[in-house]
């Protein structure tokens, strides 16, 4: 790559920073300068190819991310092996939110990048400790992260929901109820490819496509890839 390709690579990844931070929920309400000059300089981009690490469980992680492109997996992996997806973060969706103020900063989960991605990282310090950032825009930005941390959390108490359910029937129209409940409509796309799906339900992709086959001729549901119809309430998650 020449120089001047680089330069118009760098210019064009700063623009799609800066216009994903002013989306970003963890950002206050600021002008496109005021974050270019503000926020901007106060971390870096990185990059991490499909499949790539971003970090362990166990790591310390000293930063928080904003996604700026790609998605990332939050996944957990149990003593036997197997493994369950926690979450599917896009633009412009925090990474590490909710480690940033506990005491080790370790991380209890592993991130994994779904396909290329681009982070805007800045060291936890910018929030926890006074200097970086002007006073008034700092505690706006801890009261977003607070709200994004409890946002979170309740995210980990529907999966728990979910994964309480005794059968996979039960897993699979809880999850859509929830979500069809969401967005106020029956008719939905989930953010899940088949095998994250899987993942998130914490089942083998086989066991999963054979339970939704089984449902669509029973006139359960219609699905379409990641496009569901619910044709039957769900039962309720807190009986079984």
């Amino acid at each position: 790559m020449n120089m001047n390709n680089k330069n118009e690579k760098d210019v064009k990844q700063t623009d799609t920073a800066l216009e994903v931070l002013c989306r970003c929920h963890l950002i206050p309400d600021m002008e496109p300068e005021q974050i270019r000059r503000e926020i901007l300089p106060l971390g870096h981009l990185r990059h991490y190819g499909p499949g790539s690490q971003i970090f362990l469980k166990q790591d310390a992680v000293d930063w928080i991310g904003i996604l700026l492109d790609g998605r990332v997996r939050l996944l957990q992996l149990f003593e036997n092996g197997e493994e369950s997806l926690i979450d599917l973060l896009g633009p412009p969706q925090v990474l590490a939110a909710d480690l940033a103020f506990t005491r080790t900063r370790r991380s209890i989960y592993y991130a994994e990048a779904a396909e290329e991605v681009l982070l805007f990282r800045m060291p936890v310090t910018v929030l926890t400790e006074p200097g970086s950032l002007r006073p008034e825009v700092r505690t706006e930005m801890i009261s977003r992260l607070l709200r994004i941390v409890s946002h979170d959390n309740m995210k980990r108490a529907y999966h728990l929901s979910i994964l309480s359910q005794s059968g996979l029937r039960s897993r699979i129209l809880t999850y859509l109820t929830m979500q069809a409940e969401k967005r106020g409509t029956r008719e939905l796309t989930i953010p899940f490819s088949r095998e994250e799906m899987a993942r998130y339900l914490c089942v083998n992709r086989s066991a999963l496509s054979h339970e939704l086959a089984g449902m669509q001729r029973e006139g359960l549901i219609r699905f379409r890839k990641n496009r569901f119809t619910l044709l039957t309430p769900a039962p309720d998650p807190g009986q079984e």
